[in-house]
């Protein structure tokens, strides 16, 4: 039984995801990322993407993290925005 899991972990079969992924439609999935690098210079960096198009859809310089800027500049603009043009997209 161990020669077999190590055959497997040997290809690379433990890092192989089950479920590829997929995002349908523009605000599907919506990635947020930071960036502390510049922390120590007073700047936070926080973006997020769309997981179909890969586009950036809004991002924010900071000089400190703050979780309630990034989530009424950021996240609740961005899901409102995606919304909106998804929404008016699809009226006749």
């Amino acid at each position: 039984m161990n020669e077999c899991i190590a055959l497997f972990c040997s290809q690379g079969a433990r890092n192989l995801n089950p479920v590829p992924y997929y995002a349908e439609y523009f605000g599907h999935k919506l990635h947020m990322d930071q960036n502390e690098k510049l922390g120590m210079y007073g700047t936070v960096h926080v973006v997020a993407v769309d997981g179909y198009s890969s586009k950036i859809v809004g991002w924010k310089s900071m000089p400190v993290k703050n979780n309630l800027v990034i989530y009424n500049s950021i996240y609740r603009l961005c899901h409102l925005c995606i919304f909106l043009s998804v929404f008016c997209l699809s009226l006749p």
